[in-house]
């Protein structure tokens, strides 16, 4: 299979309105925990018994769907036009972005790079990158951090934090339509 031609469906949640706002030609990240961790000791040194299995490998094409339905007049609308909700006419039709056709997600994006590291190694830039908001303007003002943010936003989507997981950090950068 030429995963150059491969479109991966990706359901960023919370983070729809943070990937539709950035513009094509723009940068973002993508964190996810690895299917299949390393052996118990792995240090990140070559080990020809383990290969990971990644979810976004370079060069596929991520594909990020969205709320859809139709309008009064059979066009397909998306509930993301602008940032914003789009009224749809009559009752309310919206579907899950699971059942969303490929050749209408206009959300595309091309993996750049992908690296793995254990997950209390990921960069606040990278997460920050990958659309977690921090609440906080400072590191250390009192209140928490930012990352105990994302320690909170990493336990409640995978589990334990101090945890052995490995996660995929995938570069990617926003496409028009293939």
């Amino acid at each position: 299979m030429n995963v150059k031609n491969k479109l991966i469906r990706y359901y960023p949640r919370e983070f729809i309105n943070y990937y539709a706002d950035i513009p094509v030609g723009g940068l973002a990240a993508i964190v996810s925990k690895l299917k299949n961790q390393p052996p118990e000791g792995y240090q990140g040194e070559y080990d020809s018994s383990w290969r990971p299995e990644l979810s976004f490998p370079f060069a596929t094409i991520v594909g990020m769907p969205e709320t859809w339905g139709y309008d009064i007049n059979g066009n397909m609308v998306r509930r993301l036009q602008g940032g914003r909700v789009s009224p749809m006419h009559g009752k309310d039709n919206w579907h899950s972005p699971v059942t969303m056709p490929s050749s209408a997600i206009r959300l595309l994006w091309k993996v750049k790079e992908t690296r793995i590291c254990r997950v209390q190694e990921v960069t606040l830039l990278e997460a920050e990158s990958a659309g977690i908001k921090f609440n906080y303007t400072d590191y250390h003002d009192g209140e928490g951090t930012k990352l105990d943010e994302f320690k909170n936003w990493y336990s409640t989507r995978y589990g334990a934090w101090d945890s052995e997981d490995w996660v995929e950090i995938a570069e990617i950068t926003r496409t028009g339509k293939p």
